[in-house]
């Protein structure tokens, strides 16, 4: 999960007890490739495909994957 606040992207991670604001680290919003827009507060798997390298055939499908993170992020 992140959180944009200001200028800052911060990080948490997923705990036994839920989100967790542990330190895990964080980066100037302005290096982030992606428009966040005004989102805050969302998981990365609510704005990008989540993918399991066994069940979901990487070794075949890792370009697909990459090709899609690439339309996701406006870079296609």
């Amino acid at each position: 999960m992140f959180t944009a606040d200001g200028d800052q992207l911060w990080f948490k991670e997923y705990m036994t007890n839920g989100w967790s604001a542990r330190d895990v680290g964080s980066m100037p919003l302005g290096d982030v490739a992606y428009d966040l827009g005004a989102l805050t507060n969302q998981t990365l798997a609510s704005l990008f495909s989540i993918y399991e390298w066994d069940s979901d055939n990487g070794f075949n499908n890792l370009g697909k994957w990459i090709e899609t993170a690439a339309e996701q992020a406006g870079r296609s």
